[in-house]
């Protein structure tokens, strides 16, 4: 009996907060609308606060939270706030409040992608492929290494044949030329024997040893 009673006076309780909040949200609600029309300053000068933008480093900048003050003098205030305070002002880059978070529990909507289940990005691969292969259609056929080896012989063959031709001495002259030359070896050779002949004649004669004369005076020793 206790129990039900207990339960029935929560209950009681119960309905009461909740009619009691259900008044305060359609009094703020009207009171909300009735601001909205009204311009900042003469909403500050009703609810009583000061101007957001006169704030301070040390002031107090809770009485902007309550839920009577509009949203737009409560996001001054808390600029203001955040430029006042160089802890918040200077956010650092690694802290994990500096990012958004409103939408990590959803996706940002539908996502195309070239990934294929059991393909991986087969789009992106064939496509630079395709790409690779235009490439190649655009540059030019190479030659292959015989018919390179064999064009440079033929140059060669042409550059000397030009050289050949661009001489002014008839193949009749350039006949005779080993011919002068073996005349020439000849004159040589019988000079370098003419000398060799002459030193030989000029070489000296060695003088033979005179004999010494005795005279025998017999006679004179009798």
């Amino acid at each position: 009996m206790s129990d039900f009673w207990s339960r029935r006076k929560s209950a009681v309780k119960e309905e009461f907060e909740e009619e009691r909040r259900q008044a305060e949200i359609k009094r703020a609600s009207e009171i909300q609308v009735e601001l909205d029309v009204k311009t900042d300053e003469e909403v500050l000068k009703e609810l009583g606060l000061p101007d957001p933008d006169t704030l301070e480093p040390g002031d107090d900048f809770k009485v902007f939270m309550k839920e009577v003050v509009p949203e737009r003098l409560r996001r001054r205030a808390l600029k203001k706030l955040w430029l006042s305070n160089p802890l918040l002002a200077n956010v650092d880059g690694l802290v994990d409040y500096g990012e958004d978070f409103t939408d990590a529990a959803v996706g940002a909507g539908f996502v195309e992608t070239t990934y294929q289940v059991g393909k991986g990005m087969l789009k992106h691969i064939e496509e630079l492929a395709r790409k690779e292969q235009e490439k190649q259609n655009d540059k030019p056929p190479e030659v292959a290494d015989d018919e390179l080896l064999a064009e440079a012989s033929r140059e060669t063959e042409e550059a000397e044949n030009v050289e050949v031709s661009e001489d002014p001495r008839s193949i009749n002259d350039l006949s005779e030329l080993p011919l002068k030359s073996n005349a020439q070896n000849s004159d040589q050779e019988i000079i370098e024997s003419s000398e060799a002949s002459v030193f030989i004649e000029e070489e000296p004669v060695i003088p033979v040893p005179r004999q010494r004369m005795k005279f025998d005076y017999g006679g004179a020793a009798a």
